[in-house]
């Protein structure tokens, strides 16, 4: 008994700041109503017997490890979240940079964005560019960033060569690398 309590003090600082970075990590926290966060979120966890962290760790570990299983999954939630707004955004830059390569030009820089996400949104096949999940968004940041790389289609200016064929095979490889069986497009 007296070596599992021993444990329990040593790892039980790295704990506690584990609690406090998952704490910090939450949607709604705020440094102003941080102890009252950490109070509500202890006392219903414990049931309202306690509103310490020291207490609920020493008395009640059930609780206090099923509060930190909930605290790290409010924190997988939160990192999904930011990856996808990570992947949206550079979807957007590689189609952007697509359409500069291909001599598109646009009025003012919210069209070009605005026309962006209206091919992310036909190339993943999803009405909403919100609701593309980061896999669908990893497919087309990949396909547009091979055919911008694929510069045996474009000319010395940066337009796009008149001959069809290359443009066609350019295409093809883009699809085909990310699995789309399509009937080939060549003349």
């Amino acid at each position: 008994m007296e070596k599992s309590r021993t444990i329990r003090k040593r790892s039980g600082k790295s704990a506690f700041g584990a609690f406090y970075r998952y704490l910090q990590g939450l949607e709604n926290y705020s440094k102003d109503y941080a102890d009252d966060l950490k109070c509500s979120i202890i006392s219903e966890f414990s049931g309202g017997r306690t509103t310490s962290l020291k207490t609920i760790y020493e008395d009640y570990p059930q609780e206090y490890f099923r509060m930190m299983e909930w605290l790290k999954g409010q924190q997988t939630r939160a990192a999904y979240t930011n990856e996808g707004e990570t992947w949206r955004r550079r979807v957007i830059a590689a189609i952007c940079s697509y359409l500069d390569a291909t001599g598109r030009r646009f009025d003012s820089k919210g069209k070009k964005i605005s026309y962006a996400i209206t091919m992310a949104c036909r190339s993943a096949n999803c009405k909403s560019f919100n609701k593309i999940s980061v896999t669908a968004l990893r497919r087309v940041y990949n396909t547009f960033g091979f055919l911008k790389k694929d510069e045996a289609a474009l000319d010395s200016k940066g337009y796009m060569d008149a001959t069809a064929k290359e443009w066609n095979q350019a295409v093809q490889r883009a699809l085909e690398s990310n699995n789309i069986k399509t009937e080939s497009i060549n003349n």
